[in-house]
């Protein structure tokens, strides 16, 4: 029989060839607070169908994607998907921060998060169904521990043995203060 309370799934897309460091940290972090976690890379090639099926076999509650500009065209492929099978969908990222408006007035998001999202990712999942498609300012975390952790995909784990390397952070944030920086 079917568990009462199914531990709730999540889907953190994205973009690029590289190993993205916010999936891996807000997927670790989603996985310490008891959801069940898919990650997937989704380049700029990939079908309708390819990510309907990702989408259909993990049945995810919600959909997150950190997105740069340059994947605007995946990123609203990914929450289009996933709106029609009733998932949430929140984005961050540096093009969330830098335009938030061009992501909430598509209507394909349930939430976008400007900034640092590691303060307000515990308050997303745990109010991920009543999320109304609102901008949410981002916050610094209080635990700087929670930046080093990550939860890796198998693809990305291929990446590391087949290139031999790993990437870390040596520096969270910036120390500046500029008035023209997202940052």
């Amino acid at each position: 029989p079917p568990m009462a309370n199914p531990m709730p799934r999540l889907f953190f897309g994205f973009f690029g060839e590289w190993i993205s460091y916010a999936a891996g940290i807000f997927s670790a972090a989603a996985i310490k607070r008891g959801w069940e976690v898919e990650m997937r890379e989704v380049p700029p090639d990939t079908t309708d169908e390819t990510v309907a099926a990702w989408l259909d076999e993990f049945n995810p509650d919600l959909v997150a994607m950190s997105l740069m500009t340059v994947d605007r065209r995946q990123a609203f492929q990914l929450a289009r998907l996933a709106r029609a099978r009733k998932s949430r969908t929140v984005a961050g990222g540096v093009h969330a921060s830098v335009c938030p408006e061009d992501l909430i007035k598509t209507g394909l998001f349930d939430a976008v998060v400007q900034g640092d999202g590691m303060g307000v990712w515990q308050k997303i999942l745990e109010g991920y169904k009543d999320l109304d498609g609102r901008i949410i300012q981002g916050a610094r975390h209080g635990d700087p521990a929670l930046y080093y952790d990550r939860h890796y995909s198998e693809g990305q784990k291929e990446r590391m043995r087949r290139s031999k390397t790993f990437e870390t952070l040596t520096a969270l944030g910036c120390p500046f203060s500029c008035t023209y920086c997202a940052t």
